[in-house]
């Protein structure tokens, strides 16, 4: 088993190589040729500029101030100054309720350490269990702050402003990207010209590797003619053709109340008519989706159901076949000869399961202390920008993709927190030691993520916090797995039926759940009708000029279309004065209605 000198070695370790991260990372990130690595964000807001420092030509790529290297440190105070309020208006809300979550890990785990260090730990370690114990002669002082050393049967234990009709231009969207590749390069050739003045020449085959030799600015304006032209009829086509148009439109209104108003009610006597529904965030709307025939849908859910079917019908003979060694009776009544195995397995359980918490306390400071200061470090972003920027930056478009910030990966980070909690609650009255690694890695994190929202991060759309009843669902199941384990564990301990005081908690737990669900979630899925005319009241007051239209007006189109209004199909420049839907009103099929609401 682990002992004390093994785990200070390893904390030791650990600190050494986060202290070695934030060192590289602060000296990395003063920097002048550094500066779009670690301040991206900023230069997408326009509001930060490459430095740029007087003196040699040294001082444009290295920081000569030697006061600036003395004070490493100066970011953590710097991400925790800001306000909430403005770092949601600078970082939008799901970055916010993010970094919550390492919030109220702090807020649950600092009172249940300083309880267990309290009660728990003083208990555990006057145990004499593990000392006289005949099946485990290999432990440490650590191990006997778990429960492990407590003995068997000890009582220690007891309103419409403006529409947006959706069209399928998927084919459009190829011929434009197509057409920007193709202008970056032409940018290129002729900033290549205007500096040597001479007319660059590539090659007409597979990137330009083979081929006849062609003047390249000759070459690429005839190819950007030409799919303009494609474009063009593409875009003329989509624009007035009847069959590009797909079932859905957004539709937005002139006050939060009528948006409200709309989108949470029925609004025609035939269900499957005008159903309407809360619009995504602009940036979260996926196109391609549009062009999905309703038909087909069915049939890709119907298929889908059908595999799920057949996925749990064919498992359940093994399955059934489990279940039935699932009670240590079955389990003896097949195979006789595992008896005393099974009468060793409870016992086994419940003294070496708490020795197990060493491993997670050396997997939390390895993927949590160190693996949070590398986050700040941002090596491998840090390297992409640079070979990026010797060998394929031509222009500046070029430049602010490589610079790309990347943002929050809910899918990985969200997990690894939900993981650390469960961690935490499970092993919180079983090995308490294991508190303290928590609380440095969620308070560590709070500040590296805080900073990374603030300088770094530039998430793709907004859910407004969507994510959060999911967070709360996952601690809820991560309390009760904890109490049913804790419950197995004590009926290990040999107190009698003592243990079943704890049966009430799960159900309690559940039952807090279900209240909590049925008197908040709904802040989650409509927007209350109060805050609505509230917003709207608050608005007209302090922005009387605001022109909600001209706001709204690019907001739910399709990104192929935005730029002039001879761009754009003429539905889309609808008028207050103009029919709304009368183009949808005969339509039999289902029509899905997007009500936008003004932020």
């Amino acid at each position: 088993m682990a002992s004390q000198r093994d785990i200070a070695t390893a904390a030791a370790i650990n600190l050494l190589s986060a202290l070695g991260f934030l060192m590289s990372s602060a000296i990395l990130r003063i920097q002048p040729f550094n500066d779009r690595v670690y301040f991206p964000k900023w230069y997408k807001k326009g509001i930060r500029n490459s430095p740029t420092r007087s003196g040699g030509s040294a001082s444009k790529f290295v920081n000569l101030d030697c006061s600036t290297y003395f004070t490493f440190l100066n970011w953590m105070p710097a991400a925790l100054r800001m306000p909430e309020p403005e770092l949601i208006d600078h970082a939008e809300l799901d970055s916010v309720a993010y970094i919550r979550i390492y919030l109220l890990g702090l807020k649950i785990f600092v009172p249940i350490a300083v309880m267990a260090f309290a009660i728990l730990a003083p208990v555990n370690w006057t145990g004499d269990t593990l000392e006289h114990s005949k099946d485990i002669n290999n432990f440490s002082d650590i191990d006997k702050l778990s429960i492990s050393n407590v003995p068997d049967g000890s009582n220690r234990i007891w309103s419409v402003r403006h529409y947006e009709v959706v069209y399928n231009a998927n084919k459009l969207v190829a011929l434009v990207a197509e057409k920007r590749s193709l202008q970056n390069w032409y940018i290129y050739y002729q900033n290549k010209y205007e500096r040597t003045s001479n007319r660059p020449t590539t090659k007409t085959g597979f990137m330009g590797i083979w081929g006849s030799e062609v003047d390249a600015i000759d070459h690429y304006t005839s190819l950007i003619q030409k799919l303009s032209e494609e474009e063009a009829a593409e875009r003329e086509r989509v624009s007035h053709d009847p069959d590009s148009i797909v079932p859905a439109a957004f539709v937005s209104f002139k006050s939060r109340w009528g948006a409200a108003v709309c989108a949470q009610t029925q609004q025609n006597r035939n269900p499957t008519i005008w159903l309407t529904e809360w619009a995504p965030e602009p940036r979260d709307v996926y196109w391609d989706n549009f062009a999905i025939p309703y038909f087909e849908l069915t049939i890709r859910r119907l298929i889908m159901a059908v595999a799920l079917f057949l996925l749990i019908f064919f498992f359940m003979i093994p399955i059934t076949f489990v279940q039935s060694l699932a009670n240590l009776d079955g389990i003896q009544m097949v195979f006789p000869f595992l008896k005393p195995l099974i009468q060793v397995i409870p016992e086994t359980i419940g003294e070496f399961i708490p020795l197990k918490a060493n491993f997670f306390i050396t997997y939390i400071m390895v993927d949590g202390w160190a693996g949070i200061a590398a986050e700040s470090l941002r090596l491998v972003p840090l390297i992409l920008f640079h070979l990026k920027n010797a060998f394929l930056v031509k222009t500046e478009q070029d430049r602010a993709e490589a610079m790309d910030p990347g943002c929050i990966d809910f899918a990985v980070n969200e997990p690894r927190i939900q993981l650390y909690i469960l961690l935490g609650l499970v092993y919180s009255p079983i090995t308490p030691l294991i508190l303290p690694f928590i609380i440095i890695f969620l308070a560590f994190a709070y500040v590296v993520f805080r900073n990374q929202i603030i300088n770094v991060y530039d998430q793709k759309y907004e859910s407004a916090a969507a994510f959060w009843p999911d967070v709360h669902k996952r601690m809820i199941i991560s309390l009760v797995i904890s109490q049913l384990l804790l419950l197995g564990l004590l009926s290990t301990k040999k107190i009698g039926k003592s243990y079943f005081a704890v049966l009430p908690l799960p159900v309690l737990t559940i039952w807090f759940y279900t209240f909590c669900k049925g008197r908040f979630e709904s802040a989650f899925v409509k927007f209350p009708l109060q805050e609505a005319m509230i917003k709207d009241t608050l608005e007209r007051a302090t922005e009387p000029n605001f022109n909600l239209k001209a706001y709204l007006k690019d907001a739910y189109i399709h990104p192929v279309f935005k730029g002039t209004d001879m761009e754009r199909p003429l539905e889309s420049l609808f008028e207050e004065e103009g029919p709304p839907f009368s183009h949808n009103q005969d339509c039999q099929q289902t029509v899905s209605i997007n009500y936008c609401l003004p932020y």
